[in-house]
């Protein structure tokens, strides 16, 4: 999976996976299938099947340099960290619906790692 443009960096990338698939966090200058990019480094979270097949994108940030550096897969949600202009965490549905952000901090603040538990 990938982009024309520029994916990941020279940060590590976020992995995380569950009995239903497999969880990416990254950034890109590309755009993903179905989804916009919004200018420069746009962060993003897929969803890929434990066969390999893409299942869903979501391609989020802002029109400053955004990225996502961590990720984590919970029961009902999937958390991603990253930075856009600032630290952001974002959580998405299991199937992949942006279910509401939160921004931290200014400038270079980033946040590089997620957990979640048993519970979510």
């Amino acid at each position: 999976f990938g982009t024309s443009g520029d994916d990941g960096g020279f940060y590590g990338d976020a992995i995380a996976a569950n009995s239903t698939g497999v969880y990416v966090a990254s950034h890109t200058t590309g755009t993903l299938p179905g989804q916009t990019n919004i200018g420069g480094w746009d962060a993003y979270v897929q969803k890929i099947s434990l066969n390999g097949a893409p299942q869903w994108a979501r391609q989020v940030g802002s029109t400053s340099g955004d990225s996502g550096y961590g990720i984590a897969v919970g029961p009902s949600w999937v958390y991603a960290v990253g930075e856009t202009n600032g630290t952001t965490l974002w959580r998405f549905d299991v199937n992949g619906n942006e279910m509401g952000r939160i921004d931290r901090g200014l400038g270079a603040d980033t946040a590089l790692g997620a957990a979640s538990d048993g519970s979510g």
